[in-house]
């Protein structure tokens, strides 16, 4: 007697860049609202812009609310334009929101400014770094595309970036001006403070461990090998 063979596994559809534009538009409209920081907002990018399959770019946003959802606004209701330090040091790191354009301030001392789990307005943040007899810091997480300019007289000002890919699109933007004085200017990219392990976990499983790439099955359409 022949055994009937169950329903053949369904086949995830596989995800548009339609579909993963408007996930990086919710993404963007998350940080504006302070729901995700900085770090989380470039690699949740990185994320749903390597989504092969229409699960996968849903768990990606499964934790934020659509477009329709009434806004809350979240996050640290002041925006620092200004850090300095003079003859000293000053540091502004963790859960921090940066105004638009933020002015950096080092006068025989030295200013960090660390972006990473940053709240941020919109997809573009201006830094203005001054380092006289001093140095500058900006961290930003891996995913963020950086534009540094400026001058610098018996100083330097220079982008360290570890191996990282490039950034995906719509991704944010830090443009740093900077002015080194027998000073340094320097901006760098560092690992996130908390990475997304339970969501890259997640669409781990998705794929599951014998198709680690996403790919879909052999065959063709109508499941012919």
């Amino acid at each position: 007697m022949e055994s009937q063979a169950g329903p053949p596994d369904r086949v995830p559809l596989r995800a548009s860049d339609a579909e993963r534009e408007r996930v990086a538009g919710l993404l963007r409209d998350a940080a504006a609202e302070g729901r995700i920081t900085l770090e989380e907002l470039s690699e949740r990018l990185e994320l749903a812009w390597s989504a092969r399959t229409q699960p996968e770019i849903d768990t990606v946003v499964e934790d934020l609310p659509g477009r329709d959802a009434g806004l809350t606004d979240t996050r640290p209701t002041r925006a620092a334009r200004w850090i300095v330090a003079v003859i000293g040091n000053d540091e502004r790191s963790g859960r921090w929101r940066p105004g638009e354009d933020t002015r950096a301030l080092a006068l025989i001392g030295d200013c960090t400014l660390d972006l990473r789990q940053a709240d941020v307005d919109g997809a573009e943040l201006r830094v203005t770094a001054i380092a006289v007899v001093g140095d500058v810091r900006v961290v930003v997480p891996p995913g963020v595309a950086v534009e540094l300019e400026g001058v610098s007289l018996l100083g330097d000002k220079r982008y360290r970036v570890g191996e990282a890919p490039a950034p995906p699109p719509g991704a944010p933007r830090v443009r740093v001006t900077a002015y080194a004085v027998l000073g340094d200017v320097t901006v760098m990219s560092e690992p996130p403070v908390r990475p997304l392990d339970r969501l890259r976990a997640a669409l781990a499983r998705l794929r599951g461990p014998a198709d680690p790439g996403g790919s879909l099955p052999t065959g063709d359409a109508d499941g012919r090998a």
